[in-house]
């Protein structure tokens, strides 16, 4: 990460999400806050800007916007090195739209970071009734990526699969545990292009 300048766009797991007595709030340290504890000295700036419930694709809650609200507060765009777009479980339900919303974030990018590679992390996770949707929308996020220039956070999106544990009662946001995992996660994909899922352990 040394000398890289990040721009990292998320949903609810990058504010924190999680059930706490029953409530779905953001409550606690989410994998970014982590990982930027973590390894935030390694870099030489980030940006951020994260909203639950949104996604590529879903109306009026599109991930370019979360991108675009950031524009006016960053001053040297080309020395963006990294932007980083976390998410998934929000496009369940607009699963068709998301390699076409893929497309115009990525026209974007390369039009505002000319010296950014973009990362797309397909890490949300459920055990819900909409699990099934949320796999096609992780394919097409892996799909539109890799149609469209984006690299490709590689398997981290079977992490929370192999750890349902760490996901918290609301079968959505994880548990704090699974925060940390993710930041492990994360930093794994953005030094070396690839989740090892197989060492990678929960606890700081």
């Amino acid at each position: 990460l040394t000398g890289r300048k990040f721009i990292f766009i998320g949903d609810s797991y990058q504010e924190g999400w999680t059930e706490v007595s029953g409530s779905t709030i953001p409550k606690i340290d989410s994998w970014l806050d982590y990982f930027i504890s973590w390894y935030g000295s390694e870099m030489s700036g980030y940006y951020r800007n994260q909203a639950g419930g949104w996604g590529f694709a879903k109306t009026n809650c599109q991930f370019i916007t979360l991108l675009q609200n950031l524009a006016s507060s960053v001053t040297d765009k080309a020395s963006i090195t990294d932007i980083v777009v976390q998410g998934g479980y929000n496009d369940y339900g607009y699963v068709s739209g998301v390699v076409s919303a893929i497309a115009d974030f990525m026209t974007y990018c390369k039009t505002t970071y000319p010296n950014a590679k973009v990362w797309i992390a397909p890490l949300d996770w459920t055990v819900n009734a909409n699990q099934s949707l949320v796999v096609s929308a992780e394919q097409n996020y892996i799909d539109g990526g890799q149609r469209y220039g984006a690299n490709i956070c590689n398997n981290i999106k079977w992490y929370l699969r192999n750890h349902e544990d760490y996901l918290s009662s609301d079968e959505v946001h994880p548990n704090a545990t699974g925060y940390q995992a993710l930041a492990r996660c994360m930093h794994n994909c953005l030094c070396t292009g690839s989740c090892e899922i197989d060492y990678i352990g929960g606890a700081s």
